[in-house]
């Protein structure tokens, strides 16, 4: 394998993945022929890396969290009802979270982040 890198100008198909670098974040690897890693960063686009492929990468010690997430989803359900206490009625009746095709809005909030050990 090579030292350096050198590609010719133009266009390379690569064997693509996505990771997390422990400095920059989330990121795209691109794996090129010769075990070359090109890395692209999601959250800095002007941010590019490349790594010897036979240089080991640092580990990224990554931990574990438990984070609780309320939801709430709104819908707009159409019945045909004789006053409004009938109608919410049925609307709560016909009510699911399923997907079902009909238009839905959801708010997400965290309500807690908790890093979790395994021991």
């Amino acid at each position: 394998m090579s030292t350096e890198f050198e590609a010719p100008e133009g266009y390379h198909t690569t064997k693509v993945f996505t990771t997390v670098d422990c400095d920059h974040g989330p990121c795209i690897g691109h794996t090129f022929a010769d075990g070359w890693v090109m890395y692209t960063y999601t959250d800095d686009l002007a941010r590019v890396s490349f790594h010897h492929p036979d240089e080991e990468d640092e580990p990224c010690i990554l931990k574990s969290y438990d984070v609780e997430i309320k939801a709430t989803v709104r819908k707009t359900i159409t019945v045909v009802a004789g006053n409004e206490t009938s109608a919410s009625e049925q609307a709560h009746e016909m009510f699911t979270v399923a997907s079902d095709g009909e238009l839905e809005h959801y708010e997400q909030d965290t309500l807690s982040i908790k890093e979790i050990t395994h021991e």
